[in-house]
């Protein structure tokens, strides 16, 4: 193995050694989104990982080819640009990879793989290192997970934020900020997807006060993950919520279909006072409450594009019963009443 380099205390890339090929010349390891809770008690070492990359391994890789504009996300989520022979850390994607040399840039967020990706960020990569701790022992997105806190439910309640994929990311925000409004303390947790880097920025631009996701507890993309561990991660993104004072927490879950996102939508009944279907359109819809229908979720709106067209907003609530909110409408005080069963909504401040 290789000699490595300790990465600096704010965790942006820092010069570290390349391997001699590169005649000694010194590059800057680019750490993307999924790397931010790596602390500096971490170094980069060179030289191929006796495993080969794991599932949530994290990796350093070299970019080989990459279209023009092609950036990542850095530990803050400001965008950075590739280009050519750049260094960047990340984190792999995929399970049961051995020998791996090339590999692809799979999102912006910094997660790698071998295998196909739609949307692709494009970049082709040539992994070179990992991220180790100390001891040279290679890291994971586990191994630098915050601890579970005590479980515990918000004072107020929580509003699960339902829909497909790339939708429910402006109604979660809504919901958020609608709450924020009324002076209360306002969690986010997302607890599907994959890390980007720009998540968490617009809830906190919504007005939350603390956020967690998936990441926070050991998983850099939840689809390559089991269900009894996306599930437990659920509860643990609420708890961590609480611990950290969130009166309300929003939770945002994409449902991509299949049964294993079922069988988790299932589970959130337990845990979700309100909950908002997001929409795309009238198709999606259907496609969303018929999953949802028999769960027991309290679901209380629908919202998201779909509610940006009259007629087909009209039709939603025939068929559905339930009443269709635009994300104006659920940042003005439609997401306080989610929770209001008796007596009078929270009010805006």
């Amino acid at each position: 193995m290789d000699r490595g380099e300790r990465i600096g205390e704010r965790g942006e890339g820092v010069a570290v050694p390349v391997p001699a090929r590169r005649n000694g010349a010194v590059a800057r390891v680019k750490f993307t989104a999924v790397t931010r809770r790596l602390t500096s008690e971490v170094q980069v070492s060179f030289g191929a990982q006796p495993d080969g990359p794991r599932l949530g391994r994290f990796v350093v890789a070299r970019v080989l080819a990459t279209p023009a504009g092609v950036h990542v996300r850095d530990r803050a989520g400001r965008p950075v640009r590739l280009y050519p022979d750049d260094l960047i850390a990340g984190a792999w994607a995929q399970s049961g990879s051995h020998g791996v040399a090339r590999a692809r840039l799979l999102t912006s967020g910094g997660l790698m793989g071998d295998g196909t990706c739609i949307p692709c960020e494009g970049a082709e990569v040539e992994v070179v290192g990992f991220i180790s701790d100390l001891m040279a022992t290679p890291l994971s997105t586990g191994a630098v997970a915050r601890m579970p806190s005590s479980p515990a439910i918000p004072a107020v309640g929580t509003i699960a934020v339902i829909g497909t994929d790339g939708c429910n990311d402006d109604v979660a925000a809504a919901v958020v900020n609608g709450w924020a409004r009324t002076g209360f303390a306002v969690g986010a947790g997302r607890v599907s997807g994959e890390e980007n880097g720009t998540q968490r920025w617009s809830m906190l631009d919504a007005g939350a006060e603390m956020t967690a996701d998936f990441l926070d507890f050991g998983m850099p993309a939840t689809n390559a993950y089991p269900l009894d561990r996306r599930a437990g991660a659920m509860l643990a993104i609420r708890d961590a919520l609480v611990a950290d004072g969130a009166q309300v927490v929003v939770l945002q879950l994409d449902d991509g279909g299949g049964p294993e996102a079922r069988s988790l939508l299932g589970r959130l009944a337990s845990m979700a006072d309100a909950a908002v279907v997001c929409a795309v359109d009238e198709q999606d819809a259907r496609f969303v409450l018929d999953r949802i229908d028999g769960l027991s979720i309290p679901v209380r709106a629908v919202s998201g594009p779909a509610a940006d067209d009259r007629a087909v907003a009209a039709r939603i609530a025939a068929r559905s019963g339930m009443p269709v909110r635009s994300v104006v409408d659920l940042r003005a005080g439609a997401a306080a009443s989610l929770l209001a069963t008796t007596g009078s909504a929270p009010h805006i401040v």
